[in-house]
């Protein structure tokens, strides 16, 4: 994954459509005056460093601030990894739902040094309010994928095949028929993303200010 932070102020993330919400006057305000506190002047394009004198908490923060870095209540950054290196650093890795859906691609790290919040980096999607309602069903999904591939069979319709592929794995590998998973992502997987068009991304700046 590209480790890099970028905030998106209209991101096109898109499961079948979807509409951004612009933040207000005030609620930039806030957030421009939070970037002031917490946060150094950028010096790596991507990554946020925050200042030593913080108190912020790594498992809180997005519950606590997460209008400060583009999230709505319909959105939730549930935290699925922690791990600490070897020289004390504890590293918080975030998913983004909306919606209650998973926004493929939208992870987030956040760094603790043992004495404060260090930093952070990742993808946020940010300020949606999509229309998550489905348009196909999941066996048709299913179907168009099987498709794609140009494939003359598939491992799960030969059982005894798909049971040996297991084994080899441990089990730790499952060979069954897929089932479909309904995410959010992105058009176009390579682009990027502004309100102008619709595939540039926009890292978030220190001074509040994309570009």
């Amino acid at each position: 994954m590209n480790k890099r932070i970028k905030f998106l102020t209209k991101r096109c993330f898109v499961l079948i459509s979807g509409c951004f919400l612009i933040a207000s006057a005030s609620a930039q305000q806030t957030r421009e005056a939070f970037i002031e506190k917490e946060t150094k002047p950028q010096e790596e394009k991507g990554w946020i460093d925050f200042r030593e004198s913080n108190t912020l908490n790594a498992q809180t923060l997005f519950l606590e601030h997460g209008d400060k870095f583009g999230l709505t209540t319909q959105d939730e950054m549930r935290q699925f990894r922690m791990n600490t290196d070897d020289i004390g650093h504890t590293h918080f890795r975030f998913q983004q739902y909306h919606k209650g859906l998973k926004i493929v691609g939208a992870e987030t790290i956040l760094h603790h040094n043992g004495l404060y919040l260090k930093s952070m980096n990742g993808d946020i999607a940010e300020n949606l309010n999509m229309n998550i309602q489905p348009t196909i069903s999941p066996e048709k999904g299913l179907q168009l994928s099987m498709s794609s591939m140009n494939a003359l069979s598939f491992v799960w319709e030969n059982q005894a095949i798909a049971t040996k592929l297991s084994q080899i794995s441990n089990g730790e590998k499952n060979f069954d028929k897929p089932t479909g998973e309904l995410v959010i992502c992105r058009k176009n997987w390579e682009g990027e993303f502004t309100s102008e068009k619709p595939d540039s991304r926009i890292p978030f700046q220190n001074d509040g200010v994309a570009g």
